[in-house]
């Protein structure tokens, strides 16, 4: 997705928002054809499971980033004493 925004320069902001908004889609579009090939790849697949799993990744990523900035600060001042 990253790659597909920065490819190019838009030449106006509509633009940028466009390409944005289109990445998302894709993104999403991607996510539900894996989770409905999922039914198909794994047998005995438990739904909640496999839900609950994916609210937890998504979780521990604004986790990771509220701990990374704290804890770069503190491995900053621990270097310089």
């Amino acid at each position: 997705m990253a790659r597909g925004i920065s490819k190019r320069q838009a030449p106006n902001v509509e633009s940028a928002v466009a390409a944005l908004v289109v990445w998302e889609i894709v993104k999403v579009i991607a996510s539900v054809f894996m989770l409905m090939l999922a039914t198909r790849v794994v047998e005995n697949l438990s739904w909640p499971a496999l839900l609950a799993g994916l609210v937890v990744t998504l979780k521990v990523n604004w986790l990771a980033l509220a701990l990374g900035g704290r804890t770069s600060q503190s491995n900053a001042k621990s270097r310089t004493e």
